[in-house]
C-alpha cells in the first residue's frame, strides 16, 4: 500500500500518511488556524450589520429579500390577476407578503388578506365563494338550463381551436404567439346565433384580450369596439 509523508508548513511536523494529504497542515495546526477563523468577527458579520454562518456570503434576512426580488411580481400584474378574480386592491402596497384591503366587483363586501394569497391561491371573494345558484351576485335569469349545463363546452373548445388555426397562432393585434385565446366579436351572452360562428371570432394573446376586457367591459362587446380598439392599439 503507498504512503505519503507531510510535512506541516507551519510547525514542520513530518506526518507519514496512508492517504494523499488535502492540508498542507498538520491536524493540531489546522484546528488551531480553524478556530482562528471562526474568532474573526469580520467573517461573521453580513454587509448589513447581521451576524452570519462562516461559510454563508449574507445573513439570512438579505438572502431572503434577493430571492424576493427575483420571484416579486410587478404592481401591474398583482392587479390585473386580482381583476380576473373579480376583486379590486384598495390599499397601497410595496410587495406581495403585506396585507392589503380588497373590495369585490360583484357583492361589494370588503376584506384584508395577504396579497400572495389572494392572486395566487384563493378564488376569489370569500363571500361570494360561499354563494351558489340564484344567491350569487353574478347569477344570469337570462340564461336557460340547457345553456348552463353545455355552456363553453365541448362545442366551445372545437371552435376557439379553430380560430386560432385560421390565425396562424397568431394575435391580431400585436402578433404575438404566446398565450392565446379566442375573443368573441359579437357578445357570446347577447348573440347566441353567432356564439360559433368563425366570422364571429378572433385570435388575442392574454394581456391585448385583458386590455380589450378592461376598456369596454366583459358584457355587450360588440365588433364596432373591437376595431375601435384595435386601430387605437397599432395606430
Amino acid at each position: 500500500m503507498p504512503s505519503y509523508t507531510r510535512e506541516c508548513i507551519e510547525c514542520g511536523k513530518v506526518d507519514t500518511l496512508k492517504k494523499k494529504p488535502r492540508s498542507e497542515h498538520c491536524k493540531k495546526c489546522s484546528t488551531k488556524l480553524c478556530g482562528e477563523r471562526l474568532r474573526d468577527d469580520s467573517k461573521l458579520m453580513c454587509a448589513c450589520g447581521n451576524s452570519k454562518s462562516y461559510s454563508g456570503n449574507t445573513c439570512k434576512k438579505c438572502a431572503m429579500d434577493k430571492l424576493g426580488k427575483a420571484k416579486r411580481i410587478g404592481t401591474h400584474e398583482v392587479h390585473r390577476r386580482a381583476n380576473l378574480k373579480g376583486l379590486e386592491i384598495l390599499s397601497i402596497f410595496e410587495h406581495t407578503e403585506q396585507k392589503a384591503d380588497f373590495r369585490c366587483l360583484s357583492c361589494d363586501y370588503t376584506f384584508n388578506v395577504h396579497i400572495g394569497n389572494v392572486i395566487n391561491k384563493t378564488k376569489g371573494c370569500p363571500k361570494c365563494t360561499k354563494l351558489k345558484g340564484e344567491n350569487h351576485p353574478n347569477w344570469d335569469s337570462t340564461i336557460s338550463d340547457k345553456d348552463r349545463v353545455y355552456k363553453r363546452g365541448y362545442k366551445f373548445i372545437v371552435w376557439s381551436k379553430a380560430i386560432k388555426d385560421v390565425a396562424n397562432y397568431k394575435c391580431d393585434i400585436c402578433n404575438d404567439g404566446g398565450y392565446l385565446e379566442s375573443h368573441h366579436l359579437e357578445s357570446y351572452a347577447v348573440k347566441k346565433e353567432l356564439r360559433y360562428d368563425l366570422d364571429n371570432g378572433v385570435c388575442l394573446c392574454r394581456e391585448c384580450h385583458y386590455n380589450f376586457h378592461q376598456d369596454y367591459g366583459y358584457k355587450n362587446s360588440t365588433k364596432e369596439q373591437y376595431l375601435n380598439f384595435k386601430g387605437l392599439q397599432n395606430g
